[in-house]
């Protein structure tokens, strides 16, 4: 029995990172191009791609924060 638990928790690290992966580094990613784009928005009008690409950039950050704070509240929630 314990190998097997060791198989599936061994899957679900994998599963972890590569579907899921480092939420705070997509986090840091976003926002650094998220304030690219605004600095540009002040000395210039952005196109219609870049404006695009923004609201794609806000609507992953709120996604990518729901998730950190889901993370975090299971992990307060853990029994240590």
């Amino acid at each position: 029995m314990a190998p097997a638990l060791r198989l599936i928790k061994d899957r679900c690290k994998e599963w972890s990172k590569e579907v899921v992966g480092n939420t705070w580094r997509k986090i840091k990613a976003l926002e650094m191009e998220a304030e690219f784009l605004e600095s540009q928005k002040e000395s210039r009008d952005l196109s219609s791609a870049e404006l695009t690409r923004s609201d794609v950039i806000s609507s992953n950050l709120r996604i990518l924060y729901r998730i950190q704070e889901s993370t975090w509240h299971q992990k307060s929630r853990a029994q240590w």
